[in-house]
């Protein structure tokens, strides 16, 4: 029989579920790091965005950005209890190609942090965090790939 080992803040908000209470606040280190990342990915989509314009082959990538901000602001909302919409803010720079170069910097960033953040936060964000971290790197390579073609 496969035996299942529990944290001690996973058991505690099971226990307060059982008991019928309240579930505690999240500490506020992981509101922080899930609206930095809200933030960080928000500004992502809206440069994307900008760029599709003038890039059609950008449209799946931002698709995609648009999914991993949709399952974000859902663990914000679970964690918090509180809708949490980031600003759109896009810093266009200048042409494709240095725009498409700093997102793709800009992503792989993102999965190096990602992967970091989820050593240090609970089981269920842990799990989000690895995910994210994946599929960010897979964004990476795709926009390299990108600028490859455009080169």
């Amino acid at each position: 029989m496969e035996e299942f080992i529990m944290t001690q803040e996973a058991f505690d908000r099971l226990w307060q579920r059982v008991q019928g209470a309240e579930p505690a606040p999240p500490r506020q280190n992981q509101t922080d790091t899930l609206r930095r990342f809200l933030d960080d990915t928000a500004q992502a989509l809206a440069l994307e965005r900008r760029l599709q314009a003038r890039c059609a082959e950008l449209s799946p990538l931002c698709r995609e950005t648009f999914s991993r901000l949709r399952r974000l602001r859902a663990a914000y909302y679970l964690q918090t209890g509180e809708r949490y919409c980031p600003p759109e803010t896009c810093s266009v720079r200048g042409g494709l190609l240095p725009d498409l170069r700093a997102d793709c910097l800009a992503s792989r960033a993102r999965a190096e942090r990602y992967a970091a953040s989820a050593q240090s936060v609970p089981d269920d964000l842990h799990a989000l965090f690895e995910t994210l971290s994946a599929e960010e790197q897979t964004h990476s390579e795709r926009l390299a790939a990108l600028l490859c073609r455009l080169l």
